[in-house]
């Protein structure tokens, strides 16, 4: 079983939800980033694909879900795990999404601090995020896409999921102590960038205008 976002649409036919976590099963590669529920399908966290409610199960976009992954690349969705809170727009306030909830920010500019406590924070489309993201205590924050920029700095501890791809854009500091795993490719980071003590890492192919500071076994290329 894997875990995702619910994107758009909600209805019986195939819609969109963005991969959180890509579950295990037959055919996983279990390396950082990748995972499978299907022989000889790969995804990973990010990973937008197509999806079907089973019968009785009924979502809307920003809720967060387990699928199953078919042999074509799609899913089924046979859960709604938690209740979600979509962002679209402007968005003047904090934000905070904890261990029982779900977000989606997308296609949205919010000013304010964001604090993910526990729960899953997904951000997607063209979205700036004026203010510092704060993540803590077990949580999951996907950012992907060349038209998200962060206005302030990303401070993620204890046992969390950070994923960073496809052209994000940080103007501040990242930082992650003690997370699950680590995973920033293909971005831009103007601030300085510290890891420690992350139990799996993959930073490769960024820009980072700052100073690096990464603790076994995060290799930075």
């Amino acid at each position: 079983m894997g875990k995702g976002t619910v994107k758009g649409g909600g209805s019986s036919t195939h819609d969109q939800l963005i991969v959180s976590d890509p579950g295990s099963g037959s055919g996983t590669d279990t390396g950082i980033g990748i995972g499978s529920t299907a022989p000889g399908t790969r995804i990973e966290e990010g990973s937008e694909i197509s999806f079907t409610t089973a019968p009785g199960i009924s979502v809307s976009p920003g809720d967060l879900v387990e699928f199953t992954l078919n042999a074509d690349g799609t899913g089924t969705v046979t859960a709604k795990i938690s209740s979600g809170k979509l962002i679209t727009g402007t968005y003047d306030q904090q934000l905070v999404v904890n261990s029982t909830s779900s977000a989606l920010i997308l296609n949205a500019t919010v000013s304010g601090k964001i604090t993910c406590n526990g729960g899953t924070l997904v951000v997607a489309g063209a979205c700036v995020i004026d203010g510092k993201v704060d993540i803590d205590s077990g949580s999951t924050v996907i950012m992907k896409g060349n038209q998200i920029k962060v206005n302030g700095k990303v401070d993620s501890l204890n046992q969390n999921k950070l994923v960073l791809k496809g052209g994000v854009v940080v103007d501040g500091k990242i930082t992650s102590t003690n997370d699950k795993s680590i995973v920033i490719q293909g971005c831009t980071i103007e601030g300085k960038l510290e890891v420690a003590g992350a139990q799996q890492c993959a930073i490769t192919g960024n820009t980072i205008n700052g100073r690096v500071v990464a603790g076994p076994p995060c290799v930075v290329s």
